[in-house]
């Protein structure tokens, strides 16, 4: 079977984050190339990412300590105590 013909791939990243993958995939057996190609080649096979994107911002709407607030607010709501705020546009 010939070998088919390659192209250049080329991405633009922090140095810290390719020095963290470089060393992880070195971890792992593989470069980081064989790791791009691997990603691609997944998501081709499965026509989607090959991983579930999420959020980090453990401080943000989705960290732990607003969950554990907005829960709180929705089981005062259900319980009949909750306060009705006006909207504020800005």
């Amino acid at each position: 079977m010939p070998k088919e013909a390659t192209t250049l791939l080329r991405v633009r990243i922090d140095e810290s984050t390719k020095q963290e993958a470089d060393e992880l995939f070195e971890d792992m057996g593989m470069s980081t190339a064989s790791a791009v190609r691997l990603f691609l080649r997944q998501s081709i096979i499965s026509r989607k990412l090959p991983f579930l994107p999420v959020a980090q911002d453990e401080d943000g709407f989705y960290g732990e300590a607003n969950q554990k607030r907005l829960r709180s607010a929705i089981a005062q709501l259900k319980n009949g105590k909750g306060q009705v705020h006006e909207l504020i546009e800005s």
